[in-house]
């Protein structure tokens, strides 16, 4: 019985702990309309940056090597809500290149590997 009143506490304390924490963002969050293409966006519950691509479509940086290829720092990324994200369509993904850009719906590159 003991057990289970222990076990009740529990739960409940990380129900609520999980209740009251809030998504932690590095920026404030900046409307859609001003997302501009050669911007990296990002949304609030997902640490996945995109490019945005001069026909309007999202490209994906798979993994941090393909993302500093191309960027130092993640100083320019711009945070988007989730909503708005929603709203613009992947384009595909964004592939490890060091060269010129070449954005274009499938896989973007720079050019060479």
């Amino acid at each position: 019985m003991k057990k289970s009143f222990v076990l009740v506490g529990i739960a409940s304390l990380v129900l609520a702990l999980i209740g009251s924490v809030q998504p932690v963002h590095a920026a404030p969050l900046v409307a859609l309309s001003t997302i501009q293409p050669g911007d990296l966006v990002r949304g609030v519950a997902f640490p996945a940056v995109y490019y945005y691509g001069r026909d309007g479509f999202r490209y994906v940086f798979p993994n941090d090597k393909t993302y500093f290829t191309w960027y130092n720092d993640f100083n320019t990324v711009k945070w988007i809500s989730d909503a708005d994200l929603a709203k613009i369509q992947i384009g595909g993904n964004a592939t490890r290149s060091k060269n010129v850009c070449d954005w274009s719906r499938g896989n973007a590159s720079l050019g060479h590997e």
